[in-house]
């Protein structure tokens, strides 16, 4: 509240991000649950006062609780409603600094790729990608399609977006993430006893 009177924006994000961090530190679930409550709360406050800047950085901290919470749909929900104020802002920096940390490899965690829920956020995720031309993204959510794709038993469709997300790498120069999808792609096809298509890939 000292800080909101100071008009100290910057002071009162690295504040909640220090409350947010030690509430998500706990292993139970109320740690995850008073995470959220105390950024909801500290985006009420900011939203009150008018503080733009300090709705869009409260919104990226929220976006990050609710990737904690493995809640990915919720989560770019919440990057879909800050980046227009990021733009208003004239905050590219803002704008990428929050796509990155939330779309990424780690949005689906592993074993959740053949909910629904996986398969509406990554929607999301590349439409925010493609509107905000964030490259790396794009790739990362093509790279996870692959995965949803695999789960749900299409792989002829997750072979396209590997391919897909294989252009991206190489366009951006990602050898770690040209290795990857070249050997996730090979993983797969070896499960489908397609060992000369496994060899082709690697």
């Amino acid at each position: 509240q000292i800080l909101g009177r100071l008009g100290d924006t910057d002071g009162e994000i690295a504040m909640l991000k220090t409350a947010v961090e030690a509430h998500l530190s706990r292993p139970d679930k109320e740690g995850k649950d008073d995470a959220l409550q105390a950024t909801v709360d500290a985006l009420s406050a900011f939203r009150e006062v008018d503080n733009l800047r300090g709705e869009a950085q409260g919104l990226q901290v929220l976006a990050d609780v609710y990737v904690a919470r493995q809640e990915p749909e919720a989560a770019v929900n919440v990057v879909q409603d800050a980046v227009p104020l990021f733009r208003e802002l004239g905050d590219r920096r803002g704008e990428l600094q929050l796509l990155q940390s939330v779309i990424n490899d780690d949005l689906i965690k592993d074993g959740a790729e053949s909910s629904d829920e996986a398969l509406r956020a990554v929607k999301i995720a590349l439409s925010l990608c493609n509107q905000s031309d964030y490259k790396q993204g794009q790739a990362a959510m093509l790279l996870t399609t692959f995965r949803i794709l695999l789960a749900r038993e299409k792989p002829e469709r997750a072979m396209q977006a590997a391919e897909e997300a294989l252009k991206l790498f190489k366009e951006l120069g990602d050898s770690r993430g040209e290795a990857r999808i070249v050997h996730m792609t090979a993983a797969a096809h070896l499960e489908r006893d397609e060992v000369k298509k496994a060899l082709q890939a690697a």
